[in-house]
């Protein structure tokens, strides 16, 4: 654990140390496309915008990260140094550079004296620092005094827990202080806390979500304490939008049909739902029946001595009863919890309640995240307020990765569910392989991967130690059978064993 605080000793602030583990990927340039520098500190300083000063605290986000403080006086990263880094790395998978700033002295011309020590030493990919990490390293050991910091520190801070977002495993994980705001925590590439950092400050907090949240822990401990089990289905695309007063937002093609297929089997086979859709996606029971498919099956009657009644069409009769028998059932017994949001701030809280919720009743919870959402988003701080006029000319995004819940779900929120992540792509050729890396980080149990053109008649379940095939034939798709029924089926089977091997 290293950490950085605000102690003070003597009117200063004591020496404080952090370690910090960079990605320079293999193959990766260190200067960029079309440019003629050829250290990283040149690249640095013509980096202005990504470069960020705080108090003594210098970062960059980079292709080739570095983080470390400034001296009162001087920089130690000198120049020569940035060239003897990069020198260092044509040649080293891994490298290590350690660099202790010596504190200010009371005496000044001591203090022109004492020089920042550095050395540089190859680093083997087996070491302890290296343990979590597959591609070239720069780790960057910094020791120095510190003076006080400043409660304008926040933006800068933000933007560094950004960025160990959308780099898993280049940087530690990151923590609140209440001191400074700044701590490093141990090497973790799933950066579960710093999610719970970024969550409430990048993201606004819907005003219900406390509410919401009760309702969901009272839905979940009913159900458990009778032995019921649970599952979270998520549904639907997440709205992201580009201005605080919204007019224009970015979407997705997802129309939820996966999430209300696969709630209704997973209520047939015996389960209780948390039903966290998106607002006017596709619903349980009705998704079959929407707009003019319901109108077409309803005929109006009408006559002088009355307003008329509503008959239903004798074909769809039999199909139109037995779908509200199945859903009256579910009504009175109480077992469907809908949940809705709209924009992906909604999205991520509402999800983190329900794992919390869900928390209490252990292995009988299931999640099963097949919502569509998005990959990026703008943070509030930097969204315009009023609506984006096209008088201004063409429009220039910059957009930032969200934060993978997934991690702090399986690590944190709810570590003892069974959690199912879905993982669509459009080349077959990635699929499995993607699939199995999302397992390999985030260490849960399993994942649905299918491809874009075939993802309704063909799946793949991986786990840790399988990877089924779910095929639909041509027969089975003419009869209208539909491939959630193989996904639950398969799935609960799983969550079977799973809470089997729990006890």
């Amino acid at each position: 654990m290293a950490s950085f605080s605000d102690d003070k000793v003597g009117g200063m602030h004591k020496a404080s140390s952090f370690q910090v583990s960079l990605d320079v990927a293999a193959g990766c340039p260190l200067r960029p496309e079309g440019k003629t520098e050829t250290s990283l500190y040149a690249i640095l300083q013509r980096r202005p915008r990504q470069i960020l000063a705080w108090e003594q605290l210098w970062y960059a986000t980079t292709d080739a990260m570095l983080v470390f403080f400034n001296s009162s006086h001087s920089s130690p990263f000198s120049k020569t140094l940035m060239n003897n880094i990069q020198n260092k790395l044509k040649d080293k998978r891994h490298l290590r550079v350690e660099l202790a700033v010596s504190p200010p002295a009371p005496d000044r011309r001591r203090q022109r004296q004492q020089q920042p020590a550095y050395h540089l030493r190859p680093e083997r990919p087996s070491s302890r620092s290296a343990q979590n990490f597959s591609t070239t390293q720069l780790t960057v050991k910094v020791v120095h005094f510190s003076r006080a910091l400043t409660s304008t520190s926040r933006a800068p801070c933000r933007e560094l827990v950004t960025f160990t977002r959308t780099h898993p495993g280049s940087c530690p994980l990151l923590e609140a202080s209440a001191a400074s705001r700044f701590t490093m925590a141990h090497s973790d590439p799933s950066a579960s806390k710093v999610v719970d950092i970024g969550l409430s400050e990048e993201f606004a907090v819907p005003s219900h979500v406390e509410e919401v949240k009760k309702l969901m822990a009272e839905f979940a401990e009913r159900h458990g304490s009778a032995g019921r089990r649970v599952v979270l289905i998520t549904s639907g695309g997440t709205k992201v939008p580009l201005e605080s007063r919204t007019v224009r937002f970015l979407d997705n093609f997802s129309s939820g049909r996966r999430g209300a297929s696969s709630a209704e089997y997973f209520l047939d086979s015996g389960y209780a739902v948390i039903f966290l859709h998106r607002h006017r996606s596709l619903y349980p029971y009705t998704r079959l029946y929407t707009g003019v498919n319901l109108l077409d099956s309803l005929r109006l009657e009408t006559s002088k001595e009355d307003a008329g009644q509503v008959l239903v069409d004798q074909n769809a009769l039999p199909n139109i009863a037995n779908i509200l028998k199945r859903y009256q059932a579910v009504k009175v017994a109480g077992l469907l919890l809908p949940v809705e949001f709209n924009t992906l701030s909604e999205y991520l809280h509402l999800l983190k309640a329900a794992a919390q919720a869900l928390s209490s009743i252990g292995s009988k919870a299931m999640f099963y995240l097949a919502a569509a959402v998005s990959d990026f988003y703008i943070p509030a701080y930097e969204m315009p307020e009023h609506k984006i006029q096209s008088s201004n000319g063409p429009l220039q995004i910059s957009m930032k990765m969200v934060p993978k819940m997934l991690s702090p779900l399986v690590k944190d929120w709810a570590p003892k569910a069974f959690v199912t992540s879905f993982k669509l792509e459009t080349d077959p050729s990635i699929l499995l392989e993607r699939a199995r890396r999302a397992l390999e980080t985030y260490n849960h149990q399993a994942v649905v991967a299918n491809v874009l053109d075939t993802r309704r008649g063909y799946v793949v379940v991986v786990t840790k130690d399988t990877q089924q095939e779910l095929v639909l034939t041509d027969e089975e798709v003419q009869k209208e059978v539909e491939i959630e029924d193989r996904i639950v089926s398969n799935l609960t089977a799983a969550h079977s064993q799973f809470m089997s091997q729990q006890i």
